[in-house]
């Protein structure tokens, strides 16, 4: 039993947030490679991975608020640069500018900033502890 997000013009909104991050305007124009999942979608670009955290609540999680949102990805940088120190980087607040303009670092909301890598890899890898770059290149 999932909740969908909040429509235009709610508190927690995240269209204008997945547009700027979808449309390229946070990297230099350059447009990213989108994954959407139930619970985020991710942006790749170069050589980085943005991880947005989706406005859902479902039994198992809730991720519906700002705040929710925001210690979620606080648990997950925390806990996986303990076996990924290479790949979970640091926590980016995407801010609204005076003039309501976007840009990455005053919080609206928070995404996660990784090093991008080859999921197939990962995945068969993911025993190895701790995950590192140069672990996931022997994989």
């Amino acid at each position: 039993m999932a909740t969908t997000s909040p429509g235009p013009g709610t508190p927690d909104d995240q269209a204008d947030v997945v547009a700027f991050l979808d449309q390229g305007h946070a990297f230099e124009r350059t447009r990213p490679t989108r994954i959407d999942t139930h619970c985020a979608s991710i942006f790749l670009v170069g050589d980085r991975a943005w991880k947005l955290k989706r406005a859902v609540r479902f039994g198992y999680l809730d991720f519906s608020t700002f705040d929710k949102r925001h210690a979620a990805l606080e648990a997950e940088l925390r806990l996986n640069r303990r076996t990924a120190p290479d790949l979970y980087l640091a926590l980016h607040p995407i801010t609204r500018e005076a003039g309501g303009r976007l840009a990455i670092d005053a919080p609206v909301t928070w995404s996660t900033g990784c090093s991008r890598c080859d999921a197939s890899p990962m995945m068969r890898c993911s025993s190895i502890s701790p995950i590192t770059a140069s672990s996931m290149s022997a994989c």
